[in-house]
């Protein structure tokens, strides 16, 4: 159970990746002239429906790794309760799962809540490390 948090962290690292090396790539090559190399950035400002979503839920990613990577790496030296932390972790992965399904299949409301399930892991991860040796 130690390293769960761990492995929760590279999880999620690749989950920014997801949405953009399979749904964007792929719209991109389909695209007048292919995949642009030269300006990948433009061309995906073009893209639209579920690329579009997929764009958006890759760049979500980024938001969403920083905190969460910092709350499980506050916990380390803080938290004797490693199993909590790991349980919070793997709800933060199947949220962010979920999410970039949600997100890319434009279910809106439910994309909505489980990025507030995985904002409310992040929050619990932080207080966790405040409250520490407590738990």
């Amino acid at each position: 159970m130690q390293y769960v948090p761990y492995i929760a962290i590279l999880a999620t690292y690749a989950l920014i990746y997801v949405p953009r090396m399979s749904v964007v790539a792929s719209a991109m090559k389909t695209q007048p002239g292919g995949y642009n190399n030269a300006d990948p950035r433009a061309q995906q400002a073009t893209l639209e429906g579920a690329a579009k979503r997929a764009v958006n839920a890759h760049h979500n990613g980024f938001e969403a790794f920083a905190p969460f990577a910092a709350g499980v790496l506050a916990c380390a030296g803080r938290v004797s309760n490693v199993e909590l932390v790991a349980i919070i972790s793997i709800v933060f992965v199947v949220a962010r799962t979920g999410y970039i399904w949600a997100y890319i299949n434009d279910k809106a409301n439910l994309r909505s809540g489980l990025w507030v399930i995985g904002l409310l892991s992040t929050a619990a991860l932080m207080v966790l490390a405040i409250l520490g040796p407590r738990l």
